[in-house]
């Protein structure tokens, strides 16, 4: 007998109350397991759901791609990120350019596409390209879609935001923003957000999930990355090399393993002619940091590096076939890759090459048209050559480089009037482009010089000169004041040309150079020529210290100083031996130097033979050779052909001359003269 139990009774022994046990009951080991295996399986549906969605562009979940508005490999304009602060702004776009350049599902149109659009519809190429002038763009250029975004300091932190619009209807297809809470955070919130936009075009997770974070395949330090925008800003667009490398020498001083600001930096070096050796130094610092790259800028750098510090060709060439594996259309891998295949023989495969470059989309750069028309007329092809640079003058009409190269063209061709009138036009046509500083009078200085108007070339290479000092190419300085010495040397007057070449390497501490900026092979060759053999032997023997430099520049040096300290020492046979070289054979520039070594050695018909084919075998460049060497080689074979009794070849060559020569200086109208005189009895004699 006792109370009845009551549902709150808890006394030892009393009956469990029903809605407890039932509780109890619900709640077992069997039944949690089968609940989460329940709940797993509706996750998994669900997802798998989702995934169909997106791949099917079914509703929200569908990606762009999927949906057919965006193509596989589709292009996308980045338009410049709106700001108060313009290098955040600069910073910002350039953080969504190096994400977006690992996309494997869209690709950026590339700066030099954008900026030949821009120059097309009228616009500045230096100024901001906004959403509305993006658009513009896109539409003209066939482009579906632009990336606009804006990032503005809010309170204490920045919002980041953008939008992915339709380029045809302005409709806005994505739309996305984050919050960085300071300016350490920016990259994070970049990555997210750009990752986030990614997704929603049709990247894969998994591809998303393998991508390592903007900060680090950049750099963690916001600040560099400003620095680095900016300095992109003004090699790629304005031109302001000088004032580009001080800031990525500010940028990689801050952040001391910044691969891509280290990888710019001797890009811009060596090109701009400042310091070949501090950029083989940078070139080497991209290499070493280069795991904090995106992929194709990665495989860029591995190929820099072999191409000019290493020396492995082989190494430079699989690694830009690696970017072409990735994507075919790689214009500048297709065009750094035909180099390589032109240099070890492989016409047919460099011009497959670059045709392929010159039709990419994004390809608006003028380097794979010049060096097409460079191949045309290596194989012999003038007008094929003209009617390239014809096309590329008309499809990239503000082109310093394209012009300059059909000043060249003419040149090659000895059409001296066309050369003389191209030239002339380059001050007004290019007025304020850094580039065209100085280049009208070194074109006329080479012409000068090839006529044998030794005083003029002389007054035209020194004003090219100070244009070159004004933009701190110290490399160009130092080898064009070296040149217009031998000027004097090759003409005349070798006693001064020495004594200049003295004064150069003490004004331009030039013992001080690095190896690699040292003009060593230069020496070597002018104080042979001069007859100062104990000179030039010394200046062989720092060039024989160096270390390997790009193209194999340092080999033919060696094989030349070799062959005229030899000729210089009385040793003519050496001469030949060193200078005979297999890889030599097709070479144009070398016949000059193989001719010189069998003349020292007193074999005529071998002197006659590579001194023809240096006047027959085609190249772009040859005006560079002809200023020191047409006139010498035209004269000597005269001669030549004439002791032999060939009078038909040595009236061809005297009368070509004296043509060339007609207006020379005084000091050299004597042998004019003499050729003159020679060639009238030899016309007699044959009637």
């Amino acid at each position: 007998g006792g109370d009845p139990c009551t549902p709150g009774d808890t006394r030892p022994g009393a009956p469990m109350p029903v809605e407890d046990r039932r509780g109890r009951t619900l709640f077992t080991w069997r039944n949690a397991i089968v609940g989460g295996v329940a709940a797993f399986t509706l996750l998994g549906l669900g997802t798998a759901t989702y995934l169909f969605m997106r791949a099917s562009g079914i509703g929200p979940a569908g990606t762009l791609v999927a949906k057919g508005v965006l193509e596989d490999r589709g292009r996308v304009v980045l338009a410049d990120f709106a700001s108060d602060d313009r290098s955040l702004a600069r910073a910002a776009t350039e953080a969504f350019r190096v994400d977006l350049s690992q996309s494997r599902v869209v690709r950026l149109a590339e700066a030099p596409t954008v900026s030949e659009a821009l120059r097309r519809m009228g616009r500045a190429t230096d100024a901001p390209l906004d959403a509305e002038t993006a658009r513009e763009l896109a539409r003209r250029e066939g482009v579906p879609v632009v990336l606009a975004g804006e990032i503005n300091r809010a309170g204490g932190n920045f919002l980041i935001t953008a939008d992915l619009i339709e380029s045809a209807s302005g409709a806005v297809l994505v739309s996305g923003r984050e919050v960085a809470a300071d300016s350490t955070q920016i990259l994070a919130a970049i990555d997210a957000l750009s990752r986030s936009i990614r997704e929603r075009i049709g990247e894969s997770l998994r591809d998303l999930a393998r991508d390592p974070p903007l900060e680090r395949v950049t750099t963690s330090d916001f600040a560099s990355l400003e620095l680095y925008s900016q300095a992109v800003h003004l090699l790629d667009v304005e031109g302001n090399t000088a004032r580009a490398i001080e800031l990525l020498e500010e940028a990689t001083a801050r952040d001391t393993a910044f691969a891509m600001a280290y990888r710019k930096l001797g890009v811009g070096l060596n090109n701009a002619g400042f310091d070949r050796a501090r950029a083989l130094r940078v070139l080497e610092l991209a290499y070493r940091h280069r795991d904090r790259l995106t992929e194709r800028e990665r495989l860029l750098t591995v190929a820099s590096y072999h191409w000019s510090v290493a020396v492995d060709r082989d190494r430079a060439a699989a690694a830009l076939q690696s970017i072409l594996d990735r994507n075919p259309d790689d214009s500048w891998a297709l065009n750094n890759l035909s180099i390589e295949l032109n240099r070890q023989g492989n016409l047919d495969s460099a011009t497959a090459l670059l045709e392929r470059a010159l039709v990419a989309e994004d390809s608006s750069s003028a380097n794979p048209w010049m060096n097409l028309a460079d191949l045309r007329v290596e194989q012999g092809r003038w007008d094929e050559a003209s009617a390239i640079l014809e096309a590329a003058t008309d499809r990239l009409p503000e082109s310093f480089n394209i012009f300059n190269k059909s000043v060249e063209l003419a040149g090659s061709r000895w059409d001296w009037a066309k050369y003389e009138d191209l030239s002339r036009e380059i001050e007004d046509r290019f007025r304020g482009h850094p580039e065209a500083l100085g280049a009208e009078d070194w074109n006329l200085a080479i012409l000068a010089a090839a006529r044998g108007q030794i005083g003029e070339a002389r007054q035209r290479l020194a004003a090219s000169i100070e244009a070159s000092v004004q933009l701190g190419r110290e490399t160009w300085v130092v080898g064009d004041l070296i040149d217009r010495a031998g000027f004097l040397i090759l003409f005349g007057d070798p006693a001064r040309g020495v004594r200049e070449i003295d004064s150069v390497l003490q004004a331009r501490s030039v013992d001080t150079l690095p190896l690699a900026n040292r003009p060593d092979g230069a020496l070597t060759t002018y104080f042979a020529l001069a007859g100062r053999a104990d000179r030039a032997r010394q200046a062989l023997q720092r060039l024989e210290e160096g270390e390997a430099a790009e193209d194999g520049r340092r080999e033919y040096d060696l094989a030349v100083g070799r062959s005229e300290v030899a000729i210089a020492e009385g040793r003519a046979q050496d001469a030949v031996v060193e200078i005979r070289r297999p890889d030599f054979e097709d070479c144009q520039t070398c016949q000059v130097w193989i001719g010189r070594a069998h003349d020292a050695a007193g074999q005529a018909d071998s002197t006659i033979a590579a001194f023809e084919r240096f006047l027959d075998m085609p190249n772009m460049d040859r005006l560079y050779l002809d200023r020191f060497w047409l006139g010498y080689v035209r004269e000597r074979l005269a001669h030549l052909h004439d002791e032999a009794g060939n009078l038909a070849r040595a009236q061809e060559h005297y009368a070509a001359f004296v043509d060339l020569w007609r207006d020379a200086d005084e000091a050299l109208q004597p042998r004019v003269r003499a050729a003159e005189a020679r060639l009238a009895e030899i016309v007699a004699i044959r009637g």
